[in-house]
């Protein structure tokens, strides 16, 4: 069905496959890990293909609506630094690097929250996240609009006011089906991380400080991109929709 000249293009259909698409995916990887099975599901060649679409995937979605709390992290980075300290003063060319990639990691960890300092602050877990049962499924009307259903059909449909209403739940309906697989994804891939961190931590740190610092840092560094701390988003899921094109009838 054509849209018409007073309605405005997003969502598209194309639009709403897509995310529905990459859903689909990150609740695969969510729920059977980065495998080969996986990826041919999905028609990926290779795990590292589909490890690169699922990043992108999630890290379309904005990460938090208010950030979380940085201290964890930051206190361990503290603890590396003060045990590599000594080793660069007498010149180890390898605790030198690790000092350096801490601090920088660190830094940017300090710049993401002062960014947003007038956010609310969360403890991990404790993120609210979305509210109620029907954040994160696949609705009616997101159906409907995948069906290339124009938003005055959509509103006719569901018995809402206008198309703009139907517009304005489309979205709400797409950003609560995309934002709630992103989370889950994350809430896996950080606590493969966190148990990394642990093992390693557990079994390393005495016998091998500069190794075990080095691989600390490195997931460290992955559990800040993972939540989204360290990211320059690569577009939103969208398409342009320049003012223009927008005509309330």
């Amino acid at each position: 069905m054509a849209r018409r000249r007073s309605e405005p293009p997003n969502p598209t259909a194309n639009n709403v496959r897509r995310v529905r698409g990459e859903v689909a995916l990150m609740r695969s990887v969510a729920a059977h890990g980065m495998t080969e099975v996986v990826a041919a599901e999905h028609g990926y060649r290779s795990v590292l293909a589909l490890r690169r679409a699922v990043e992108r995937a999630r890290d379309r979605a904005c990460p938090h609506p208010r950030p979380l709390s940085i201290n964890p992290d930051y206190d361990l980075l503290d603890e590396l630094q003060a045990g590599q300290f000594p080793l660069a003063c007498r010149g180890d060319v390898e605790a030198h690097a690790v000092l350096l990639a801490a601090t920088k990691l660190g830094l940017a960890l300090l710049d993401a929250q002062i960014a947003s300092v007038s956010e609310p602050q969360f403890p991990d877990g404790d993120d609210p996240g979305p509210v109620g049962a029907e954040r994160g499924e696949w609705t009616e009307g997101l159906e409907l609009r995948s069906n290339n259903r124009s938003y005055r059909t959509i509103a006719k449909r569901l018995g809402l006011d206008d198309w703009l209403a139907a517009l304005v739940m489309v979205y709400r309906d797409l950003d609560a089906f995309y934002m709630a697989a992103a989370a889950e994804l994350r809430r896996v891939q950080l606590a493969e991380i966190d148990h990394g961190l642990a093992t390693h931590y557990a079994a390393r740190h005495r016998q091998f400080p500069v190794a075990f610092a080095a691989r600390a840092v490195a997931l460290l560094r992955r559990r800040a991109q993972i939540r989204g701390l360290l990211l320059t988003p690569p577009g939103w899921w969208l398409d342009p929709c320049p003012p223009s094109v927008i005509r309330i009838p």
